[in-house]
């Protein structure tokens, strides 16, 4: 079903104020100390928890049967990269 216009554009006045935010954010704790390997692994891990909870919200059974493997084996593989590329 397609959203209509009034929907629209305030979902991408929102989705710009919190990019606006994020990169606020992301400079305070970046200046804090915390590597930003570090920082992408949190924000990743924070999306990851996010998608999943709107997925379970919304999705039907049998789209989150699906849904669960695809994501938790994509969490899997970029965490392993993730922690491969911040030993060295």
């Amino acid at each position: 079903m397609p959203l209509h216009p009034a929907v629209g554009y305030p979902m991408v006045a929102l989705a710009a104020t919190l990019f606006a935010i994020n990169g606020t954010v992301s400079k305070v704790i970046l200046g804090s100390g915390i590597d930003s390997a570090q920082l992408t692994e949190v924000r990743c891990a924070g999306a990851l928890v996010g998608l999943m909870l709107i997925a379970f919200a919304t999705c039907r059974a049998s789209l989150w049967a699906r849904f669960v493997p695809v994501q938790l084996s994509g969490a899997a593989v970029s965490l392993a990269g993730s922690l491969a590329l911040s030993s060295r």
